[in-house]
């Protein structure tokens, strides 16, 4: 679901500033876009597709998968966030 998002976002975004597209296209990230996106809620007083439950979420899971590659790959458990 995710990635179908940034998917439609990268699409919407190149067609509505194609200005600044490319640029983000070059990072190959999705940093860009999220960035934008949540600076957009800000201005336009809405709440952000990406919250930040969904955020933590997204953010813990590499932090504990970093853990786990620095125990050999040993198993950890990774916190859900619901804000």
């Amino acid at each position: 679901m995710r990635r179908v998002w940034v998917a439609q976002h990268r699409w919407i975004y190149a067609k509505h500033h194609p200005e600044t597209a490319d640029l983000l296209r070059k990072h190959g990230g999705s940093h860009g876009y999220l960035g934008h996106e949540f600076v957009m809620s800000i201005l336009e007083n809405r709440k952000p597709q990406v919250d930040i439950g969904q955020a933590l979420n997204m953010t813990v899971a590499g932090v504990v998968a970093h853990q786990s590659a620095i125990k050999d790959g040993g198993l950890m458990k990774i916190p859900q966030y619901a804000l």
